[in-house]
Formats: structure tokens, C-alpha cells, sequence
């Protein structure tokens, strides 16, 4: 249960909520020929990530998959957190 309050964080942390809601419109600053069929490439990212947690989770089970889920986040949110402070300085 511990493990998976911490992914729910970690999540929350690296902002991936914010990628999904905004990505066509941080795509479209940067990329303004993609901003119409970016959003298009994050949905079908999130349905392969599903089918890739569906058979994840049948060779592995639930337990080890969110513990290894914890500590990804935590990395990677750590790299975020460098990278953000390295550019800004």
C-alpha cells in the first residue's frame, strides 16, 4: 500500500498529469506543424503503456511492479529536479 501512495506522489511530483492535459499546447509552441497530431501520439503512448502493464503485471505481479514503478518515479523526478535546477542557473 506504501509503495503505491508513493507512485500516486511521484506522479503528481514529475507532472505527467500536466504533459497529458497540455501536451498539444506545449507541443505547439514548440512544434506549431505537430500541434494537431501530437495529442494523437501521447493517447496511443498511454494505451500501449496499459497493454505493456497488462502482460508486466501477469509475469511479475502487482507488488513487484509497483515497487519498481516507486523507485523509477523516484529517479526520474530526481533527474527533473536536476535538469530544472541546472537550466535555471
Amino acid at each position: 500500500m506504501y509503495a503505491a501512495i508513493h507512485t500516486l506522489t511521484l506522479q503528481n511530483f514529475s507532472g505527467i498529469y500536466i504533459v497529458i492535459g497540455y501536451g498539444a499546447e506545449i507541443i505547439k509552441r514548440v512544434f506549431p506543424s505537430l500541434a494537431k497530431i501530437m495529442p494523437i501520439f501521447l493517447h496511443f503512448e498511454a494505451v500501449i503503456a496499459c497493454f505493456l502493464t497488462i502482460e508486466l503485471l501477469k509475469n511479475y505481479g502487482r507488488k513487484t511492479l509497483t515497487q519498481y514503478g516507486c523507485v523509477g518515479c523516484g529517479i526520474f523526478t530526481l533527474i527533473l529536479g536536476y535538469a530544472m535546477t541546472t537550466i535555471g542557473s
